[in-house]
C-alpha cells in the first residue's frame, strides 16, 4: 500500500471518530407487546443497518402486560414507543406524546366471543378486556353496551380461556389470537369496530414532546429508518421470520409469524399507501369519535399532538457532509486509480509461454472417479495433484463455499503448509480479503504477483512469509448456472507473474472442479429430495399406499401401517382381505380393478368403509391413479385417502344451524319456507287442506328488560316446547323472529281444527314459567289462515295468516283470530 492510500485511509478513519454528526446516539423503542411479526419494521431496520446509518444504536425493549408504553417514554425510560389510537386519551390527560407515523391502516382490534347472534350477545357476560383496549370500548358504547353492562376480567391473553369457556369473550388482535383459536377448530364470531363506522389506527409510533424539542433530527432519523425498515420487512417476511426466530423469540412457532404477516398486509396496505402516512383528517375522526362518548372533549387540538418534519438547515452539518463527500471522492479516485495501475501492469506481464503444460493434464482419471461416484474429497484431491504434479512449482488448493455462500473452506490442499491452510479456513469472503476471499466475492480473477506489497493480503502476509508463500493467484469456481462454489488458487514460493498458458490451466481446472462439484450438489440434491418425499409420506395426515397388479400392497406410509396396526413388512405382499371384512375387501378390489385394469384414474371417491382398529364406519375421500412404464404399461396404482368423517359430520352440524334457530332448536325461516313450498306442492296434487297459524308472545319484552336477556331466552326455549306439545309430529312449528313463531298444520279434515289447535297453544302458553325461581306471565296472539279458502299462493296466505294476527293482537290480545274477509280493513 502507498504512502498516499495510508495516508487517505487514516483521513478518513480520523474524519468518522472525530464527526460528532457520525456518532451513533444510544436511543431504546418501548414496543406494546412481546416480540413478534407485528414489529418486524423495526428489526428489519436494526438488521439490515438502517438505523446505524441514521447514526443511532437502538435498543429495542419488548413489554408485558404490566408495561405501558407512554408511561415508559414519558418518563424517559424509552425515547420512543408502539402505542394504539389511545395516545389522543393519553394526550388529554396530559401526558406529552407526538405521532410521529401509522404503521396499521386499520385498527387490529376485535372482540372475539363464543358462538352469538350478535354483538349485544355479549351484554351481562364475563370479556376479558386489555387495558388499551379504549376504541373497543368506544364501540361497545357507540352499540348501547356501556361497561357496567359488562362483567369485565383481567386479560390472560390466552385463548385457551375462550376455548374452555372461561370467559364469553375477549379483546383480541386479528394478527393474533385467530391463529390459534383456528389451529383448536374453534367456532367463534369477531366483532370488529368498523362495522360501526370506528375505523382507528393502529401501532403507532410515538415520541415525546421533549425528545422532539431537545432531538429534533434524531427524531426525524428514527422516524425515516423505522419506516425503511417496514419496507423491507413487508417485502421479505420469509426472511425476517427467520430473523425473529433467531434473534428475539421463539415463543411462537414460524407460521404464526408468516400468518401475522398476511393479516398485517391487509392492515397496512404498502402496495396503495405509503407506509407510515397518516391523515389529520383521519385523526380528527378518531377524536371526534372519542368525543361522541364523552371520552374527548369536542374540538381537542391535534397541532401539537401529530408530528410535522421541521426542515430547517443546519449549515455546519452541510459543510460536514461537503467534506465528508469530497473525502469519499478522493479516496475512490486513488482507488480507482491504483486498481488501474495494477491492471496495466498485469496487461503488460501476460506471456503466451506456458500453453503447452496445459496439455499435460490428464482427466480420464478424474472422469473415471466422476462415472464411478467417487467421494468427492477424493476427487477434489485428484484434481489438485494432477495439476502439481505436472507443474512442480506450484502449490495448489480448492477452497469450497459453505452453504450461506459466506465462507471459504478447505476442499483440498495436500502440499501447502497445514498451519497456513488452517488460519484459511472459514474465512469470511469480501473485498481484499486474499486472493480467494476476494474471487469468491467478486466472482472475478484475482491475481496477485507478490503478497507481501498487494493490500488484498495485509492482513495475512506474515501468515504467508511463514509459509514461504509469495505469490497467489486465484479463479472462482461457477457452477453451470453461474453461481460461485469456491475457488481454485495457485501458490508459488517467489514472486510471480501468470502466463497465458497458466490463466488457461487455472480456468479449466476451475471448470472440472464446477463438474465434480455441481455433480456432487445434485447427488446430494436426490438425496434431501427423496429424505423430504420420504418425510412427508410419513408425517402427512393422509393414508397413502402403493398397490401391484393384483391389488397386493407394495408401500403404505406411517398412518395407514397405524391403522392396519402392522409394520411395513406385515402389510406388503397382502391384499386388503387381510385387513378388513370379504365384503369391504372386495368392494375395494373391484375399485382398484378400473384403475389397473382399465387405467381410470379416480378422483375424490367417497368410501364409507369399517376401520380396522375401531370397527366403526368411517368416511374416505379417495383418490387412485394408474403409475405406468415409458411405454405406457400400468404397472401399479397409487392412493391417497383421507379421513374426512369429522368433516361430514361438521358439514351436517352446519347445515343443522343454517336450517334451524340455535336456542330455540325449531326450524327456521329458511327451513319453514321451504317445509310450506312442499305443503302447498302436496296440497295441490292432494286436494288437502292444511293450515298456517302466526303467533306473537304478549308481554314478552317486559320480561327482557325486566329480568333480562338470560331469562326471555330462558322462557323462549320453554314455550318453544309447549308449542311443540301442542301439534302432531307432521306438524311444523318454526321461530321466524324474536318473539315471533309460525306453526304449519299438514293435511287438515276440518278447517275448525285449525281453530282448536291455536286454542290449545294459547292455552299452553297462558300457563306461568318458571324461570330461575321467578314466576313469569305472558299470553299469546294467535292469526289463523287456511288453505285454500284464505290464500291459494303463499304470498296470499301468508299475508292473511299475519294480517289475522295483528287483529288478534289489536282487540285484546290473548286470543285466537282465524282470517275472514271482513278483516282486510283493519289493519
Amino acid at each position: 500500500m502507498t504512502h498516499a492510500m495510508r495516508f487517505l485511509y487514516a483521513l478518513t478513519f480520523a474524519f468518522w471518530i472525530s464527526s460528532p454528526a457520525l456518532a451513533l446516539d444510544a436511543v431504546t423503542l418501548q414496543l406494546k407487546w412481546t416480540h413478534a411479526f407485528q414489529f418486524a419494521g423495526y428489526y428489519a431496520a436494526l438488521e439490515q443497518g438502517y438505523y446505524r446509518e441514521a447514526g443511532l444504536d437502538v435498543s429495542i425493549r419488548e413489554a408485558l402486560p404490566a408495561v405501558d408504553p407512554v408511561h415508559e417514554v414519558t418518563e424517559g425510560h424509552a425515547q420512543y414507543g408502539v402505542g394504539t389510537s389511545s395516545l389522543l386519551l393519553e394526550r388529554k390527560a396530559g401526558k406529552p406524546v407526538v405521532v410521529l407515523a401509522v404503521i396499521f391502516q386499520h385498527s387490529p382490534y376485535v372482540i372475539i366471543a363464543r358462538q352469538t347472534q350478535n354483538i349485544h350477545d355479549i351484554a351481562g357476560k364475563r370479556i376479558m378486556l386489555e387495558p388499551q383496549a379504549n376504541e373497543l370500548l368506544a364501540y361497545l358504547k357507540n352499540e348501547g353496551i356501556p361497561q357496567d353492562r359488562l362483567i369485565r376480567l383481567e386479560h390472560s391473553f390466552d385463548p385457551q380461556d375462550l376455548i374452555n369457556g372461561n370467559v364469553e369473550a375477549i379483546s383480541a388482535y386479528t394478527i393474533n389470537q385467530p391463529y390459534y383459536l383456528d389451529r383448536a377448530n374453534f367456532i367463534y364470531q369477531t366483532y370488529t369496530p368498523r362495522s360501526a363506522g370506528i375505523d382507528f389506527y393502529g401501532d403507532n409510533l410515538f415520541t415525546s414532546e421533549s425528545e422532539l424539542t431537545q432531538h429534533p433530527e434524531r427524531v426525524k432519523a428514527f422516524r425515516a429508518a423505522s419506516l425503511r425498515g417496514w419496507q423491507y420487512a413487508m417485502d421479505h417476511a420469509e426472511e425476517v421470520t427467520s430473523l425473529i426466530l433467531a434473534k428475539y423469540t421463539q415463543k411462537h412457532p414460524r407460521q404464526y409469524h408468516l400468518f401475522q404477516a398476511r393479516q398485517m398486509d391487509n392492515l397496512i396496505h404498502p402496495e396503495l399507501i405509503e407506509i407510515g402516512y397518516m391523515h389529520p383528517g383521519r385523526w380528527r375522526h378518531i377524536a371526534e369519535t372519542y368525543a361522541d362518548i364523552g371520552m374527548l372533549p369536542k374540538d381537542f387540538p391535534l397541532d401539537d399532538f401529530l408530528y410535522s418534519p421541521d426542515f430547517k438547515l443546519d449549515i455546519s452539518i452541510l459543510y460536514r457532509g461537503l467534506l465528508f463527500t469530497l473525502l469519499l471522492v478522493a479516496v475512490t479516485s486513488a482507488i480507482a486509480w491504483y486498481i488501474y495501475r495494477i491492471n496495466r501492469k498485469l496487461a503488460r506481464s501476460i506471456t503466451t509461454g506456458r500453453l503447452a503444460e496445459q496439455q499435460e493434464l490428464s482427466r480420464s482419471h478424474i472422469l473415471e472417479l466422476l462415472a464411478s461416484d467417487a467421494p468427492l474429497n477424493t476427487i477434489l484431491d485428484d484434481i489438485v495433484r494432477s495439476v502439481e504434479q505436472a507443474n512442480p512449482a506450484m502449490l495448489c488448493s480448492l477452497m469450497l463455499l459453505d452453504s450461506q455462500g459466506k465462507f471459504l473452506l478447505t476442499g483440498s490442499a495436500p502440499s501447502l503448509p497445514e498451519f497456513f491452510m488452517q488460519e484459511m479456513n472459514g474465512i469470511e469472503i469480501g473485498m481484499g480479503v486474499a486472493s480467494c476471499g476476494t474471487a469468491a466475492f467478486t466472482g472475478q480473477r484475482v491475481i496477485v504477483e507478490d503478497i507481501q506489497t498487494h493490500p488484498y493480503w495485509t492482513v495475512y502476509k506474515t501468515l504467508a512469509q511463514k509459509a514461504v508463500l509469495a505469490s497467489c493467484w486465484s479463479e472462482p469456481i461457477h457452477s453451470a448456472n453461474g453461481k460461485v462454489l469456491g475457488t481454485f488458487a495457485i501458490y508459488h514460493h517467489d514472486a510471480h507473474k501468470p502466463a497465458d498458458a497458466d490463466l488457461q490451466l487455472m480456468a479449466k481446472t476451475a471448470n472440472i472442479a464446477a463438474i465434480a462439484l455441481d455433480r456432487n450438489r445434485a447427488d446430494q440434491a436426490i438425496k434431501g429430495n427423496e429424505k423430504l418425499l420420504s418425510d412427508i409420506l410419513e408425517n402427512v395426515r393422509a393414508y397413502i399406499y402403493m398397490k401391484d397388479m393384483q391389488g397386493r400392497y407394495l408401500y403404505a406410509n406411517r398412518l395407514l401401517r397405524e391403522l392396519f396396526n402392522a409394520p411395513m413388512e406385515e402389510i406388503v405382499g397382502y391384499d386388503d382381505s387381510k385387513f378388513y371384512d370379504a365384503a369391504t375387501a372386495a368392494k375395494m378390489r373391484q375399485s382398484d380393478q378400473q384403475v389397473l385394469q382399465q387405467g381410470m384414474a379416480l378422483h375424490d371417491d367417497e368410501e364409507s368403509n369399517p376401520n380396522p382398529l375401531t370397527g366403526q364406519t368411517s368416511v374416505y375421500l379417495t383418490t387412485k391413479i394408474p403409475l405406468r412404464h415409458e411405454d405406457g404399461r400400468i404397472y401399479a396404482l397409487c392412493g391417497i385417502a383421507t379421513d374426512i368423517t369429522e368433516k361430514k359430520d361438521f358439514e351436517e352440524h352446519l347445515r343443522h344451524m343454517a336450517q334451524y334457530d340455535a336456542l330455540t332448536k325449531l326450524p327456521n325461516r329458511a327451513l319453514f319456507s321451504d317445509r310450506l313450498q312442499q305443503t302447498f306442492t302436496t296440497a295441490r296434487r292432494t286436494r288437502e287442506h292444511f293450515g298456517l297459524m302466526f303467533i306473537d308472545l304478549d308481554k314478552f319484552k317486559p320480561v327482557n328488560d325486566t329480568y333480562g336477556h338470560e331469562a326471555g331466552d330462558l322462557l323462549l326455549k320453554d314455550a318453544a316446547n309447549r308449542m311443540q306439545g301442542c301439534v302432531r309430529e307432521s306438524d311444523t312449528v318454526a321461530r321466524i323472529g324474536g318473539d315471533e313463531f309460525v306453526v304449519l298444520l299438514a293435511s287438515l279434515k276440518h278447517d275448525q281444527d285449525a281453530h282448536e289447535v291455536g286454542e290449545k297453544i294459547r292455552h299452553a302458553l297462558n300457563q306461568p314459567f318458571k324461570i330461575s325461581g321467578n314466576t313469569l306471565n305472558i299470553s299469546s296472539s294467535i292469526g289463523i289462515a287456511i288453505y285454500p279458502a284464505h290464500g291459494d299462493d303463499e304470498k296470499e296466505l301468508v299475508k292473511h295468516a299475519d294480517l289475522a294476527m295483528y287483529y288478534a293482537k289489536e282487540n285484546g290480545r290473548n286470543n285466537v283470530t282465524v282470517y275472514h274477509q271482513g278483516l282486510k280493513d283493519s289493519k
